[in-house]
């Protein structure tokens, strides 16, 4: 039982992290579409895709985001795309963390038992 339950919540932490991550790549190819975004995004993200200058996607596990990275005028900018909530990816790291803990330790406790029921 303790088994199943750390898999479950490694697997449910895993969906969760996999779910925030397919929500900032949508959002920046939504943003990347519109080119009247706002603070140059849409402008930003073609000029990326078109491999123009040194625009660049980005993005980062802590904080959750999708940005993109140019020069205008002379001084790098930065856009952020997307943001995905902090909260909800430390949750889901802990949940993976805990649940691989649980499933190491299940297996541990569980090859201990067969080892000392063979050497009765």
């Amino acid at each position: 039982a303790a088994l199943a339950a750390g898999a479950a919540l490694a697997v449910a932490g895993l969906v969760t992290l996999v779910v925030v991550w397919a929500g900032l790549v949508t959002a920046t190819l939504r943003e990347g579409l519109d080119d009247d975004a706002a603070g140059g995004a849409g402008t930003c993200v073609a000029a990326a895709a078109d491999g123009e200058g040194d625009a660049v996607l980005g993005s980062t596990i802590a904080p959750p985001e999708a940005t993109c990275r140019w020069t205008v005028d002379g001084r790098e900018e930065v856009v952020v795309l997307a943001r995905g909530s902090q909260a909800l990816v430390t949750g889901a790291a802990v949940a993976v963390g805990a649940g691989l803990l649980v499933v190491g330790g299940t297996s541990v406790v569980a090859a201990r038992a067969r080892r000392s029921a063979r050497e009765r």
